[in-house]
């Protein structure tokens, strides 16, 4: 017979509570099984198993099950919360995914981007940089700062406080610019223009300010505003420039973040001018990768490559932003200086291209005037392009020989001196000009004296010399400062010194000032332009005397000088003088390379430059001292008495080669140390070498009388 006592009894199929059937099939299997007769005693359990249990009794079976099902209930709710858990984590990291890369569309306004502006100004993003004096808004019409114009523009505009006008000063002309007017002159003519040309007091700082439409005709420069703009774009750098476009439409950003702030968007194929990082230019980052190149050992053929790396950001990490590492360490200027070498073929786009190889961000200056960050992949290569505003400027023609020239000078302080040029001149050759200091400055109002010879010029004109009278401003009667600072007494010094120049029939100007300082700066610089001005009118050469650059002098502006003058004077001498601290050369050969290859680098042509060289020495004496310590003092020699000094006391010398110069030094019997680094023929000749070797102007030497009958052949050969 079939059992079919495992199978569930139908009314408990039919009592089976909806949406409950697998409780109730559970609770009808317990219920068979109860009632299944049990093996082991079969006979006692048939009686239980008919009986019914009470109601208020449950079952032990039906506790398991109650118990089965719970956990159950309980396995099944974990594992909901389990999965919902999951769902949440795998929603929140989606959120934070979307958030971290979806750029944002938030923009950065133009207040918030330069401040809060005062009305009727306008902030000026100088070149690459924003500037920190702004322009102001007139009428529609906009005006620069002079400040920013002087410093950065054009330096020919200057201030002539006394009058309350502005000067501007070209190769042939000065204009006359009263503040507030549409009316100037230049010259002798009366000019005008279609609105006031300069402003001051407009801004409520007492600044000066020039119309940016005047400027640019005289100047090159460029500049973007438009309507409602509350900036400007002033740029004033040209020529090859690094730039980059567009590949496709792109976000110029305040910082290097998708989360950054956007200050304009780029069209596709849109250019912008690519920047290098905050504080760093080409120049600087050559030294520095120079530097750090030295300092790793990388090799010529760039074996390794770890320097450049760090310098550019391509080691690890250097990808996620563009904090790369521009510290350099230690190295030696030779090797700095092979390395900048090496590198002189470099275009500045080459160099922007490494450094930014490896970074996700450039920095970049819009067309519309805003710096900040766009994404490396939103744009093409950089590039070198040709960049030109087609401005031309005035050309101021030049009086400089198309051969080496040397100069002597002959120094003079009363008027018989003139009566001397015979006895000094009678074996001299090689020279091509001398040039007597022959007038001085003596009041503050522009007075002039002169001890000037016509007589002197005919006997010099007469040996095929040119003659260039000098001017100084040594005399303690008068104050260099107060001078130049007056435009009344700068053209009263240039009309007597034009009276003086024709009289006499010279050849050129010698202009000698050394008591200035750089407050002085400006004021001298416009004094040699307008006097440059004079001596063009009249065909006379004008050169200017100016010390070997070092920081403390880097105020004078050697470029314009070079521009207005036919000569620059390098007064290669007084590297050691009456106050030195410490003995030493009065002309060494690295300070003579100096005071050349600094003036070429600040800007004048080498063919207009004079190397200055003394015909003196100096004898140096150490005196010990009763207290332990020692005094240094020293006294100048000409060439013939430096000789006989050695003679006398009959040292020898040696050849010093870092110096250039033949060296001596002895020991008196009161124990005093002399010392004395000789200029004689080779010293002389070694000066001329390095003249040479720049392809400079010629020689300017200090001064007749003080040499050796041998010298005139160094100068002529």
């Amino acid at each position: 017979m079939t059992d079919h006592s495992d199978k569930i009894p139908r009314y408990y199929r039919k009592s089976a509570v909806p949406g409950d059937s697998a409780r109730a099939q559970d609770s009808a299997r317990s219920r068979v099984e109860d009632s299944k007769p049990d093996s082991g005693n079969a006979a006692n359990d048939n009686s239980r198993a008919d009986r019914p249990l009470p109601a208020d009794e449950p079952s032990p079976k039906k506790k398991t099950g109650r118990k089965n099902r719970m956990r159950k209930r309980r396995r099944k709710f974990a594992r909901r919360v389990t999965a919902l858990a999951l769902l949440l984590a795998l929603a929140a990291l989606i959120v934070c995914l979307i958030i971290r890369y979806t750029p944002t569309s938030k923009r950065m306004s133009e207040s918030e981007y330069f401040g809060e502006l005062p009305e009727g100004e306008v902030a000026v993003v100088l070149q690459d940089s924003i500037a920190g004096d702004h322009a102001l808004l007139k009428d529609g019409n906009l005006y620069i700062d002079y400040d920013t114009v002087r410093d950065h523009l054009n330096s020919r505009f200057y201030w002539d406080e006394d009058n309350a006008q502005m000067l501007y000063t070209t190769a042939d002309s000065i204009y006359e610019i009263p503040v507030g007017s549409a009316d100037y002159k230049i010259g002798l003519e009366d000019e005008h223009y279609d609105r006031e040309i300069v402003l001051q007091n407009a801004g409520g700082d007492g600044g000066l300010y020039l119309d940016a439409a005047f400027l640019k005709q005289y100047t090159d420069v460029e500049y973007t505003w438009k309507e409602g703009w509350k900036h400007m774009l002033l740029r004033y750098e040209f020529g090859d420039t690094p730039v980059a476009y567009s590949s496709k439409e792109a976000e110029v950003r305040y910082e290097p973040s998708i989360k950054s702030p956007i200050l304009t968007d780029l069209d596709k194929g849109e250019r912008v001018y690519v920047l290098w990082d905050d504080g760093l230019t080409a120049e600087t980052y050559q030294s520095q990768k120079a530097a750090a190149d030295s300092a790793s050992g990388t090799s010529a053929d760039g074996a390794s490559g770890t320097a450049s790396q760090a310098l550019s950001g391509e080691t690890e990490g250097g990808a996620d932003g563009n904090a790369a590492d521009g510290s350099a360490a230690d190295s030696t200027a030779a090797d700095s200086s092979a390395a900048l070498d090496d590198s002189a073929g470099t275009s500045e786009a080459d160099l922007l291209r490494e450094f930014y190889s490896g970074r996700k961000w450039l920095r970049v200056l819009s067309d519309d005037g805003c710096i900040g960050y766009v994404r490396k992949n939103r744009l093409n290569e950089i590039k070198n392009e040709t960049i030109s505003t087609g401005f031309v400027p005035q050309e101021y023609p030049s009086l400089t020989s198309s051969e080496p020239i040397n100069l002597v000078w002959h120094q003079l302080s009363q008027k018989s001196d003139n009566d001397n040029f015979d006895s000094l001149t009678k074996n001299m050759s090689g020279v091509d000009v001398i040039s007597p200091t022959w007038f001085s400055l003596t009041t503050n109002d522009g007075g002039l004296k002169s001890i000037g010879s016509r007589d002197y010029v005919k006997k010099a004109h007469k040996k095929g010399l040119k003659v260039w009278g000098l001017l100084d401003d040594f005399s303690s009667d008068m104050d260099t400062s107060v001078v130049l600072a007056s435009t009344v007494a700068r053209r009263n010094v240039i009309s007597q010194l034009m009276n003086y120049a024709d009289d006499l029939d010279l050849d050129g100007i010698n202009l000698d000032f050394e008591y200035q300082d750089e407050a002085d700066g400006l004021s001298y610089v416009q004094f040699v332009r307008e006097l440059s001005i004079a001596c063009r009118e009249r065909k006379l050469v004008l050169s200017v005397d100016v010390k070997v650059p070092y920081d403390f002098n880097y105020w004078y502006n050697r470029k314009e000088l070079g521009t207005v003058c036919d000569y620059v004077v390098i007064m290669g001498y007084d590297e050691h003088y009456s106050g030195s601290a410490s003995s030493g050369s009065v002309a060494s050969l690295s300070f003579e390379r100096r005071g050349i290859a600094e003036t070429i680098r600040q800007g004048v042509p080498a063919g207009k430059i004079l190397s200055g060289i003394p015909f003196y020495t100096r004898i140096w004496y150490t005196s010990p001292l009763d207290s332990g310590g020692y005094s240094i003092s020293s006294e100048v020699l000409s060439m013939g008495s430096a000789a006989t000094t050695l003679k006398t006391y009959g040292v020898q010398t040696v050849w010093d080669a870092d110096a250039g110069q033949n060296y001596a030094d002895w020991t008196l019997d009161n124990g005093v140390r002399c010392e004395i680094w000789m200029e004689d023929s080779d010293s002389i000749a070694a000066k001329a070498a390095l003249a040479s070797e720049y392809e400079t102007g010629g020689l300017a030497a200090w001064r007749l009388g003080f040499e050796s009958d041998d010298i005139w052949k160094v100068m002529k050969h």
